[in-house]
């Protein structure tokens, strides 16, 4: 019964990612964001240890796409850091690091309600999330 019981949670344990989902930083990852300023919004998806960073780059950009659609706005800017913020230099794909060896993704996000050189259009965004979820992969 042992062996069956360790057998069965190798398996289980071997083909766990991390699913796009809210929550705090734990085990099974999800995303937060947290208000920075005003204007600014930090966005943060945490992985466990069997998602590809790849992946968690992804889902941070799709959790910006979903915050901007939630607050009703057609577009974003993503920055990598504040300072990056401070000078307007953007980016197209959020920040990759680690978390305990876990993969996290961060970046700082500004809502527009008209476009502006540099922004990404939230609804392009989330129309790749919908393709991926709709093609049956629980990753993107």
């Amino acid at each position: 019964m042992k062996k069956i019981t360790i057998l069965a949670l190798f398996c289980i344990i071997s083909g766990c990612s991390t699913p796009y989902q809210s929550g705090q930083f734990s085990m099974t990852g999800g995303h937060n964001n947290f208000p920075v300023t005003d204007k600014l919004e930090k966005i943060i998806f945490y992985a466990n240890g069997y998602t590809d960073q790849s992946v968690t780059k992804k889902y941070a950009l799709f959790r910006s796409a979903e915050y901007a659609n939630e607050k009703n706005m057609p577009y974003f800017i993503m920055y990598p850091s504040l300072s990056s913020a401070a000078l307007d230099k953007k980016t197209h794909t959020p920040t990759v690091g680690s978390v305990d060896n876990k993969p996290a993704a961060f970046c700082y996000v500004l809502l527009l309600e008209n476009y502006q050189h540099g922004a990404i259009e939230t609804k392009v965004i989330l129309s790749q999330l919908n393709a991926s979820k709709n093609g049956g992969a629980d990753q993107i």
